[in-house]
């Protein structure tokens, strides 16, 4: 148990979880938030993660072991893992948050998932949003629930050299919707590797939380891929 705790702390552990869920929250208002720059130390931390990423992977396997869950991948909010043919995409920090801003994460994720189907429906993968007891704690946490997609994650650019036709055109559809979206509300699609999956004839988005304007701020590459691809498309 010792050891499995170690593991999960190691894979898992966020210096600042208050300020973690305000971002969250917050991430389209840099009035009231997000002109700030990450902390130094989340950051460093979620890049030394990346980096050892098979370690990490090992170390998050080996703590959801008796869970029946398997860890698939992880992200700077969310760890993501398979069971059943069913995704959960968990906010890990969110244990140690309290039930009001949970509360508050799961209003805003919510708010971002609608707008996404307003604009990209066709191209979502079936998302869920809710307060659930963590699979190895038991205390509440935020999660995303997603039935699997099985495919080609999008990962080398340009991304749409490596599709076919039809999937290639259902891209372009797809791209030309984001870009409506963010003139229209301000957020954008997370279009970062592994994040769309090329199936069938069409690409499935899996990341469907939308990113606010203090994300695209912050990460300015996405938006930048955005319209690389929309130019390569237009070849």
């Amino acid at each position: 148990m010792f050891l499995k705790t170690l593991c999960y702390n190691c894979a898992t552990w966020r210096v600042n979880p208050k300020e973690l869920i305000n971002r969250a929250i917050h991430s389209n208002e840099p009035k009231y938030f997000g002109e700030q720059k990450h902390r130094v130390h989340e950051v460093i931390l979620f890049f030394t993660r990346l980096g050892l990423r098979p370690i990490t992977l090992a170390a998050l396997r080996y703590s959801y072991k008796s869970t029946g869950y398997s860890p698939i991948g992880f992200g700077y909010f969310t760890t993501a893992l398979l069971k059943e043919e069913r995704v959960l995409k968990i906010y890990e920090f969110s244990t140690r948050n309290s039930e009001y801003d949970q509360k508050m994460l799961v209003g805003s994720l919510r708010e971002r998932l609608e707008i996404a189907q307003r604009y990209i429906r066709p191209y979502l993968a079936d998302t869920t949003v809710d307060i659930i007891p963590h699979p190895i704690s038991g205390k509440n946490c935020v999660a995303l629930t997603q039935a699997h997609v099985d495919g080609k994650p999008l990962t080398k650019r340009p991304y749409a050299k490596y599709l076919t036709p039809p999937q290639k055109e259902n891209f372009a559809k797809l791209l030309e919707q984001a870009r409506t979206m963010l003139d229209e509300t301000e957020y954008l699609l997370d279009v970062n590797g592994h994040n769309m999956i090329a199936r069938n004839d069409s690409v499935v988005v899996v990341d469907t939380i939308l990113m606010g304007k203090v994300d695209v701020k912050m990460r300015p590459i996405t938006l930048k891929i955005l319209n690389s691809e929309v130019d390569y498309l237009k070849r």
